[in-house]
């Protein structure tokens, strides 16, 4: 189940770092025209590409995870969005960590895994972040990327054992725990 899942990841990858690698030309091309090629630093750049790896692996997981839960669309786009909610507050304190880039704030959830590889990202624009913390903060993205996986395979797991309906929050939870789910009310004879 892990290869079907890391399969499937591995091929949406390819093709966003298809797209990556084009928005990165253009933008080396413009930055090249108006003389800022200069902000093309190789830390910015490698860094920026191994945040968008390992900041797709960890999504990619939980996204997976909830896919594999559902069997329709409309449950999967409703158990979506908390995630998708904490995917907005990034977006809502990147002002902040801008301007206090090494506030207690900025440093903490530029290490916390969810939010990691979009303020490490924003803060080491500002401010100098030295290649360890920048590892360290890749390191729990990774961490959080595979239980998402392990989640997701265990989830799937569970939801072909549940015979196309989509599985309740009991069923998942037995599922993580590692024990097999039990028939819904409509499945007994």
């Amino acid at each position: 189940i892990y290869e079907l899942l890391l399969g499937k990841m591995l091929g949406i990858l390819y093709v966003g770092l298809v797209l990556y690698a084009g928005v990165a030309l253009l933008l080396g091309l413009g930055a090249a025209l108006i003389g800022a090629l200069h902000v093309f630093q190789p830390k910015i750049v490698i860094y920026y590409t191994l945040a968008y790896v390992t900041g797709y692996y960890l999504y990619a997981g939980f996204y997976a995870s909830i896919g594999a839960s559902c069997a329709n669309p409309k449950d999967a786009e409703n158990l979506s969005m908390p995630l998708r909610m904490l995917l907005v507050i990034p977006i809502m304190i990147s002002l902040y960590v801008n301007r206090n880039p090494e506030a207690v704030a900025s440093v903490f959830f530029s290490y916390f895994p969810l939010t990691s590889p979009f303020v490490m990202t924003n803060r080491m624009i500002v401010s100098e972040v030295p290649w360890p913390a920048l590892l360290t903060a890749t390191a729990g993205v990774v961490a959080g990327g595979t239980a998402g996986l392990w989640a997701a395979a265990q989830i799937f797991r569970a939801s072909l054992l549940s015979q196309g309906r989509t599985l309740r929050l009991s069923d998942i939870r037995q599922a993580l725990r590692g024990t097999p789910a039990a028939p819904s009310r409509s499945e007994v004879p």
